[in-house]
């Protein structure tokens, strides 16, 4: 068995293997992500077995959309809406002694008084929370500067309980063998009552065979504990198990493994393969900043004795990974990036850029590059491909902050992702899977457009057990309407999909595709009507935006040469033959980030700052926990370490003005004709 994080490691592993080992991809053998797997083999019983349901949707988007529509169920009078209340509330109505300070301009004295005297009269509690029952009686037009800062606080407070109310409860991990909640902000236990009712409505989703992927994991290691016979079975079947992007699996995903294959008695063969410098997925949602897989030599040094690092990179060039192993952030004994490749040893390059509208000039200076190098040439280079990378690819319309999108109008995320379900009924008119060479792609992203539909609006294939629709259901239902009915509506089918594919006649298509679902569902489908997801079908998606661009799939096809344009989680595995790294804004630009003061300065002396990896340095600074230099020097890691030949970092004139001799020295060829 073959196991990987993501389906982009799967898709490369079967890229390499099929070729040579056809019959590795076939029964008993099993390669797949870990999460397919759980569901496979495990989740997908225990799901039936629990809430008679098998897994329908194993998705985090879809779950929590359906987990906030239960979540409005709440009883305002309940243990667990207060609960919610007291939680979000003492999360915004902080005040302290540094606030007062900053905005009221209180000296340090007079706020430790306030502070201490706000305490004593309860409006204050011990840990700096609010009183809501005192601080909700102060009344706006109050005179009193204080009051009315500390009445600004209460409502502000309010209001984003209101705001986040529903998605609350989003935060919470369930903990089945434990019976509890587990978040950040504490646990939950199911017999409480607050945590029995939260139960209630994640079950309600669960009984429907909706579930987030950390739910369907929660579940496999609850199921394992108590059928010890299945341990047994999946040893038998795999008796040889390879891991792969180790580092990038959280705590249940390792625990399942470990539980299942490297019992003590077991005499399953499992290799674990990871860079943990390479640990940017969290479930958080963020880079992650713990490294949660330990070695065996880790974990027990005296019975596994061997460190079995790997420093040769045969994708590297030498002088790319010299630049890359400055950026390494967990270095064990002897560990160094060697390239090995013997591919031209071509310098990186620092791209000098004025802002936002020389992302055209940008492009044109990596395709001469990749050109000057001859790297367009040959069938390897143009197979792993040239693509423009960045940290931050999207923010909300008109943010100051920089990021992907903002410099390259035609890079959209949804675009690069294999998904199923949208929030717009026009994206599935687009954003299919377009590496597919027939229509069945864009079939299946229009008959899951329906099915979207009838979720949102609650109808059910059987409604005493709120099961939702599948597209063979409602084939068949059209079918058992009459053959005419069946190849009248295959036919319609067929011609949305044509045109869409070859005509991208999508406004058209659209017309008549929802005309479809508004006037004749109902013929198959007793009392439908569009009623609450009228939102989902009028939300705009402009096709003729992403046309014009002429884009598919986030590919640039410039000067006869396909740009891909990515982010950097994106990329993660993929070997490249050219890539540019385009510094963007993550709570600050890389290049800020990486100017790290290992010694404050004194009236004496300056302040030191520790090794800059962007110089060909080794890095310093990493063991002082500075959570966003430590962020950056693992995803730009990931980002340098892609391409076989070229390296680029394109970067704002105004963040290295000061320092181009110094990246010149350290071995950079610096492009500055952007600016001149």
């Amino acid at each position: 068995m073959v196991l990987a994080h993501t389906n982009h490691a799967v898709e490369e592993i079967e890229k390499q293997l099929k070729p040579i080992c056809p019959q590795l991809f076939e029964y008993p053998n099993f390669v797949g992500t870990i999460q397919l797997f759980s569901n496979r083999f495990i989740a997908n019983q225990a799901c039936f077995e629990l809430y008679g349901s098998y897994i329908r949707k194993n998705d985090d988007e879809i779950s929590e959309n359906e987990l906030i529509s239960e979540f409005y169920k709440i009883n305002f009078k309940s243990k667990l809406n207060g609960f919610i209340f007291n939680q979000l509330f003492s999360q915004y109505a902080k005040l302290s002694k540094r606030d007062l300070e900053r905005d009221l301009n209180f000296d340090s004295k007079t706020s430790l008084e306030l502070i201490k005297e706000l305490k004593e009269n309860k409006t204050l509690n011990k840990s700096g929370v609010l009183n809501y029952h005192i601080t909700k009686e102060i009344l706006v037009n109050d005179e009193n500067s204080l009051l009315l800062y500390i009445k600004n606080i209460h409502d502000n407070a309010i209001q984003n309980v209101k705001n986040e109310k529903q998605k609350f409860c989003l935060r919470y991990k369930i903990d089945f063998i434990n019976k509890k909640f587990v978040s950040f902000s504490g646990d939950l236990n199911f017999e409480s009552e607050s945590g029995s009712e939260l139960l209630s409505y994640f079950e309600q989703s669960f009984k429907r065979g909706v579930l987030r992927y950390s739910d369907s994991i929660s579940l496999s290691k609850y199921y394992i504990t108590h059928h010890k016979e299945l341990l047994k079975i999946l040893q038998n079947r795999f008796k040889y198990v390879f891991i792969d992007e180790m580092q990038d699996l959280d705590q249940d995903q390792i625990d399942l493994i470990e539980n299942i294959f490297f019992e003590e008695k077991s005499s399953n063969k499992i290799q674990r393969i990871g860079d943990k410098n390479q640990s940017i997925y969290s479930s958080a949602k963020s880079v992650s900043n713990d490294i949660l897989w330990k070695t065996r030599n880790e974990i027990d040094p005296i019975k596994f004795p061997k460190n079995l690092s790997l420093n040769n990179s045969h994708r590297l060039t030498p002088i790319v990974a010299k630049l890359v192993d400055g950026f390494v952030l967990k270095r064990d004994v002897d560990y160094k990036v060697v390239g090995t490749s013997t591919n031209n040893n071509i310098a990186p390059h620092l791209i000098i850029y004025k802002d936002e509208k020389d992302g055209k000039e940008l492009k044109n200076k990596f395709i001469e590059l990749i050109k000057e190098h001859e790297l367009d040439k040959g069938t390897k280079n143009l197979e792993k491909g040239y693509h423009i990378i960045g940290w931050t690819t999207e923010k909300e319309e008109n943010s100051n902050k920089w990021y992907l999108k903002k410099i390259f109008p035609e890079y959209s995320k949804e675009s690069r992702q294999k998904k199923e379900d949208f929030d717009s009924l026009r994206k599935y008119f687009f954003l299919f899977d377009r590496e597919k060479k027939t229509l069945e792609a864009i079939r299946k992203s229009l008959l899951n457009g329906i099915l979207r539909i009838l979720r949102i609006e609650q109808i059910y294939s059987e409604p005493e057990k709120k099961k939702h629709f599948r597209k063979s259901l409602l084939i068949r239902i059209i079918k058992e309407k009459g053959e005419k009915h069946y190849t009248d509506f295959n036919q319609r089918i067929y011609q949305w999909c044509f045109s869409i594919v070859t005509k991208e006649n999508y406004e058209e298509v659209f017309r008549d595709y929802f005309s479809f679902i508004e006037n004749e569902l109902v013929n198959y489908i007793p009392n439908f009507k569009i009623t609450k997801s009228i939102e989902f079908v009028v939300k705009d998606f402009n096709f003729n935006s992403i046309i014009d661009s002429k884009i598919t799939k986030d590919v640039v096809n410039h000067n006869d040469l396909d740009i891909k344009i990515s982010s950097i989680h994106a990329v993660k595995g993929q070997t490249h033959c050219a890539t540019m790294y385009v510094e963007t804004e993550y709570f600050n630009f890389e290049t800020y980030k990486l100017d790290v003061e290992i010694k404050k300065a004194t009236k004496k002396t300056e302040a030191v700052l520790g090794n800059n990896p962007l110089y060909f340095q080794e890095q310093n600074f990493s063991e002082l926990n500075k959570t966003r230099s430590n962020e950056t020097l693992k995803m730009m890691y990931v980002g340098f370490s892609r391409p076989t030949h070229l390296l680029c970092f394109a970067v704002l004139e105004e963040n290295v003005k000061k320092d181009i001799q110094k990246y010149k020295d350290a071995g950079w060829i610096v492009i500055d004709d952007l600016v001149k």
